[in-house]
């Protein structure tokens, strides 16, 4: 079986090698910003509004730390994660284990 500890396929971990070479390419000036854009789009990443603020801020002179792009593609990519995971409730099980025990009726009852 897989490892705890080795990062899913596809996720950001796994794409970092990608990421690396798109934002290397657009720091040295051979992407746009729009280029830098679809090419993260292209690898899975979904820029974000403070992708595109980053974008805006450090564009121009290409002096965006990359650790920032990494941190908001993260963050992104958990709040992604949180949010599936909570729609990924079955019908029929209890998040606490508490509704059935109470009585208490749930959106699945």
């Amino acid at each position: 079986g897989a490892s705890q500890a080795s990062p899913p396929q596809g996720s950001l971990v796994g794409r970092s090698d990608a990421i690396r070479k798109v934002y290397a390419r657009w720091e040295r000036g051979h992407l746009s910003d729009a280029g830098f854009r679809e090419e993260l789009r292209g690898i899975g990443c979904v820029p974000t509004a403070e992708f595109e603020r980053l974008l805006t801020t450090h564009g121009p002179s290409r002096s965006m730390p990359f650790g920032r792009l990494v941190y908001t593609l993260q963050a992104e990519e958990n709040d992604g994660r949180r949010a599936r995971t909570h729609h990924e409730v079955r019908p029929g099980s209890s998040i606490g284990g508490s509704d059935a025990a109470s009585g208490r009726r749930t959106a699945w009852d």
